[in-house]
């Protein structure tokens, strides 16, 4: 998985300085840079997120961090709704909409999926 995110990131930025012409190495410094400084933070979050802390802060750490992932997510596709309405394109914009609503409406499964069995003792006063 991680190597499809990279190889994302390579084509993100290979078509980005295509498309504003930004050459230069200061430019090819800055996104490196913004690699490096995005897995750093990751890891730094995941370690202290699930190692560090108490025993009951790791039991929801990986519905949190997936949270946190989704929203991050859930940004830049609030992005593409906002450029496409501002550049007049109603249509794709609802369409967007709609499709972003459907596609973010799974993805809670993500968050109850990882909580499981975890959440039992904890969220049992929440169902009865």
């Amino acid at each position: 998985m991680n190597g499809v995110l990279v190889y994302l990131f390579f084509d993100l930025m290979r078509e980005a300085t295509e498309q504003t012409g930004a050459r230069d190495m200061v430019s090819r410094v800055v996104f490196l840079g913004s690699l490096g400084v995005s897995f750093v933070g990751l890891v730094a979050l995941e370690s202290s997120r699930v190692f560090g802390g108490r025993s009951g802060n790791r039991r929801l750490s990986l519905p949190y961090m997936i949270a946190v992932g989704m929203g991050l997510h859930n940004l830049g596709e609030g992005l593409a709704i906002g450029a496409s309405y501002a550049s007049g394109e109603f249509p794709l914009s609802a369409l967007l909409v709609a499709g972003f609503g459907l596609h973010n409406g799974t993805e809670g499964f993500g968050i109850v999926g990882a909580a499981g069995r975890r959440c039992r003792g904890v969220m049992s006063c929440c169902w009865d």
